[in-house]
């Protein structure tokens, strides 16, 4: 029983659902009130990750590299994000090394969760897990 690929598609779908009702509300500032584009952005995002999420449910090898495409591009997103900010030369008091520890701390905060989930869709039981039904009918004739 293949439980790998279900546990991730479930996750992706809630993920994703989660994610287009967050970018939705940041798009509804934006646009001042008008509902058209936030709707859009909700329904497109919920659209993708569910149909991503099904076919990584169904141990798709595509979904799977896709969804390892998206991991890749969010962890350099997060860590564009987790560069520190402007420093100031000169700079080299208490308040100045515990700004660098908490933006370390940021750092971590964002990168962490894509790069273990990135892990997790390389590891050799999560890969095995999405090959498809003649993987699987070829280790039955082996065993035999």
């Amino acid at each position: 029983m293949k439980t790998w690929p279900k546990l991730i598609g479930l996750c992706v779908i809630g993920f994703g659902i989660g994610i287009s009702f967050r970018i939705a509300q940041s798009v509804i500032g934006i646009f001042d009130g008008d509902l058209l584009w936030p709707l859009a952005a909700l329904r497109a995002g919920c659209a993708l990750f569910v149909g991503l999420g099904c076919a990584v449910y169904a141990a798709r090898e595509w979904a799977r590299r896709v969804l390892l495409v998206i991991t890749v591009l969010a962890t350099l997103a997060c860590m564009t994000l987790a560069l520190p900010r402007s420093i100031q030369d000169g700079q080299r008091d208490s308040f100045f090394l515990f700004l660098c520890a908490t933006e370390f701390g940021d750092a971590l905060r964002l990168i962490i969760p894509p790069l273990f989930f990135l892990l997790l869709l390389s590891h050799p039981d999560v890969v095995r897990s999405f090959r498809g039904s003649k993987a699987t009918s070829d280790e039955a004739t082996q065993r035999i």
